[in-house]
């Protein structure tokens, strides 16, 4: 099991009551202890970019000196008894968080002067419950860290010497007109996307409009109506604040490329959409195999987006799930959202495990593009008519089947004449 959910949680409460913490900053070292019988989460991966001296020990170690750690993690493999919490304490400076991740924390009392967290995940099979003890210094509140501090390093940089058939892309129109498009015949009255760079697909929305990405490099200045969260996608819907976000009609998800970034910004996006929401998902064709790595091996690269379309077939069955012919990486449209369905929620964990260990060559079929819609079909006026003229009455669902019936005919996803 890969515990994405256990590290994200881990994340968010580092994020909560350690790295926001001016004594913790650098120059300072930061000491830290995971503690665990080796079954667990790999914690000591999520330190990565950030100046700590991270150990591994088991429960019953007892060579620590007293009074040097200044973060001590009690994994959800490791019984939380009140014995092993006060030798724990032990050990942490006077400023120092303790925490334990997995059950409620039942029946210990730390210092007076502390201050207790506990937060509940919200995904992954269990539902962990985090609870962080904070002392001296460290128990006055802070807002959460929202920079790039603990973010998940992804290979950015364009590797030399790659075959020419490898860099290309397909699809037969650019994936920006087709967001044109959408604008054109959605009419969003909302619209969100998460990865602005530069600001060119924003700028389409003629709506208000809100983007999510920790380091754009807008070329221009915003209209008054849109808004930029410098945050990482996580970051913004796990701790930053949320109240600017409204019901979604259009939201486009081009972030990172990597499957398990990609399914958490749709689970997380789905919860302010409704059943008339458009979602758009890029970068779901890789043009050749080398392209679908999870790992970049070519400048050319969408990283195992692509196994995003087997996991809302299977798990989602009440979705629409389109996949549309754009160039050069192709887009993903999704319909029939219900910010009310639980099921990828609940089993975040073994999706996320069966993806990266099972789902580890792109499919032919996938590079192939089979069951393709064409951006062109009159179709996709068609579908997007409806959405539009439906998305506010109680006929949604009706329509939701007529469009199904419209995608049942083959004829209808191509362009005629062409």
């Amino acid at each position: 099991m890969n515990f994405i959910s256990s590290l994200d949680n881990l994340r968010v409460a580092l994020k909560s009551n350690v790295i926001n913490q001016p004594h913790f900053r650098s120059p300072h070292r930061l000491q830290v202890l995971i503690v665990g019988d080796g079954t667990g989460p790999a914690y000591a991966s999520v330190f990565t970019g950030v100046d700590a001296k991270v150990r591994n020990v088991r429960p019953d170690t007892g060579d620590i000196s007293p009074a040097t750690i200044d973060v001590v993690i009690v994994g959800p493999d490791v019984p939380a008894s009140t014995l092993l919490l006060g030798r724990l304490r032990s050990i942490l400076t006077a400023n120092g968080v303790l925490v334990v991740a997995g059950a409620p924390v039942v029946g210990w009392q730390p210092d007076r002067d502390a201050r207790t967290d506990v937060w509940v995940s919200p995904f992954g099979p269990s539902f962990e419950t985090i609870t962080s003890f904070c002392f001296g210094a460290s128990a006055s509140r802070h807002s959460p860290d929202l920079t790039l501090a603990l973010a998940t390093p992804v290979q950015n940089t364009f590797p030399p010497g790659v075959p020419d058939e490898v860099e290309h892309g397909a699809g037969t129109l650019d994936c920006y007109q087709f967001l044109v498009d959408l604008h054109e015949h959605v009419r969003p009255r909302f619209y969100t996307e998460i990865g602005v760079e530069y600001g060119a697909s924003l700028k389409f929305a003629q709506c208000p409009a809100l983007g999510i990405d920790p380091a754009p490099q807008l070329s221009e200045a915003l209209p008054a109506h849109h808004a930029v969260s410098l945050t990482t996608s996580d970051d913004f819907f796990r701790l930053a604040d949320t109240t600017a976000m409204k019901s979604i009609d259009l939201c486009y998800i081009d972030g990172m490329h990597q499957i398990e970034f990609a399914l958490k910004d749709f689970m997380n996006m789905e919860r302010f959409c409704h059943a008339g929401s458009v979602v758009i998902v890029d970068d779901i064709y890789p043009a050749h195999p080398l392209q679908g790595e999870r790992i970049r091996q070519s400048r050319y690269w969408t990283g195992d987006i692509w196994k995003i379309i087997p996991i809302l077939e299977r798990h989602r069955p009440d979705l629409i799930v389109l996949p549309v012919d754009t160039e050069p990486t192709g887009s993903l449209m999704v319909l029939g959202l219900d910010p009310t369905n639980n099921v990828l929620w609940d089993n975040f964990d073994t999706i996320i495990d069966d993806a990266i260990d099972n789902m580890t060559d792109v499919p032919r079929s996938i590079v192939d593009r089979t069951g393709k819609i064409d951006a062109r079909a009159k179709v996709m006026k068609k579908i997007l008519k409806i959405v539009r003229k439906r998305r506010e009455t109680t006929r949604m669902s009706e329509s939701l089947n007529q469009i199904r019936e419209l995608l049942a005919r083959p004829k209808l996803r191509e362009v005629r004449g062409r």
